[in-house]
């Protein structure tokens, strides 16, 4: 996309990312929403989003230059007051509910870690070159999303463990030998990615 934050584009009259803030801010048994956001827009980021919501809930921190690096800001502010569980959030997903946040929690508490998850409905493809050279059983595959959670301990471990390369969560925990639970029954899920992907998500919310 032309944008660099898509997270900050106007969808319906709100900043993408105040959709997920939102639906995080309304779980009860959330005690702190961590946002991270970019280094070099820090201030200007922080003071328009703390003008729409005063909430001392609301926790605004520095990110990294990867999606992983943000993760482990985030990992790394609380760990001076560690909680048992901690759920992440992709803010480019404004289509999260209540619902999946509570479903990952509720997982989570039982399994130790538990993800959005879309079953693959096409053909996935392996490739060598330009040319495909197998093609895994489009049963046993998925799409995995956020919301995700994990305790906290597992999570922290599987961060400090990584040799700091830019992967999901998701990858750095199973790397450990940790099981994660699959949520499925949450669609759509749409990640804003392409400029066409505005229109079918401001129908959607």
């Amino acid at each position: 996309m032309g944008a660099r934050y898509k997270q900050f584009i106007d969808i319906n009259g709100k900043a993408v990312i105040t959709y997920s803030m939102g639906v995080l801010m309304r779980c009860k048994f959330i005690s702190r929403v961590v946002v991270v956001l970019p280094k070099k827009h820090f201030l200007k980021f922080s003071h328009a989003l703390k003008k729409k919501n005063k909430s001392p809930k609301l926790i605004f921190i520095k990110g990294g230059s990867t999606r992983r690096e943000s993760s482990f800001s985030a990992l790394k502010y609380l760990l001076k007051l560690p909680p048992k569980f901690v759920i992440f959030q992709d803010a480019s997903r404004p289509l999260i509910t209540q619902e999946m946040v509570h479903s990952v929690y509720e997982n989570a508490k039982k399994w130790g870690a538990a993800v959005i998850g879309i079953m693959a409905v096409d053909t996935i493809g392996e490739l060598k070159g330009k040319f495909m050279i197998s093609a895994p059983d489009k049963k046993k595959i998925f799409h995995v999303h956020l919301p995700q959670c994990y305790e906290f301990n597992s999570i922290w471990e599987a961060h400090t463990a990584s040799k700091g390369e830019d992967i999901d969560n998701s990858v750095l925990l199973s790397r450990l030998g940790k099981r994660i639970r699959i949520v499925f029954g949450h669609y759509p899920n749409t990640k804003l990615t392409h400029k066409e992907d505005i229109k079918i998500i401001s129908s959607m919310l």
